[in-house]
């Protein structure tokens, strides 16, 4: 009987579980709104971007590496823009770092649901809502944050 096989589905598992312990980190970490910053480019601010100054919390003993976030944020539901990051961000272990994420938004479709909520009965509310996906060491982590503006 050949061991070669064998081996080789060790060595791979050994390599996975030596990630995992590594990114062990990855699900413990925390990601929460800081705040929000908005700067305009094209004519008459056709291209407005934001920036979402997120915070990244550690608890954990081991420093982990953010390598990507890709995803979408809906304001009071509706779609509103993409979010992409794709630099390596150390979080280091027991910590809070700052993670600003640019979004790219479609001036229309803010102008139109400003006009709705300004048409609201509640007053001027929003809910901000980042859905996406983060690399946290080789690990992809879901993540959901929700930001309301009351």
């Amino acid at each position: 009987m050949n061991p070669i096989p064998a081996l080789i589905i060790i060595g791979g598992a050994g390599f996975l579980l030596a990630k995992l312990v590594k990114a062990g980190g990855a699900g413990s970490l925390n990601m929460v709104f800081g705040s929000v910053d908005v700067s305009c480019s094209g004519f008459l601010c056709t291209s407005p971007i934001f920036q979402l100054n997120l915070l990244v919390q550690n608890p954990g003993n081991t420093e982990v590496v953010i390598k990507s976030l890709a995803g979408n944020v809906y304001v009071n539901g509706k779609y509103s823009g993409d979010v992409s990051f794709f630099n390596n961000l150390p979080i280091k272990a027991n910590t809070e770092t700052p993670f600003p994420v640019q979004v790219r938004a479609s001036a229309i479709s803010l102008i139109t649901q400003a006009i709705e909520m300004i048409q609201g009965k509640e007053g001027i509310k929003a809910e901000v809502r980042l859905i996406g996906n983060v690399n946290v060491e080789g690990v992809l982590v879901p993540v959901d944050l929700i930001y309301k503006i009351i």
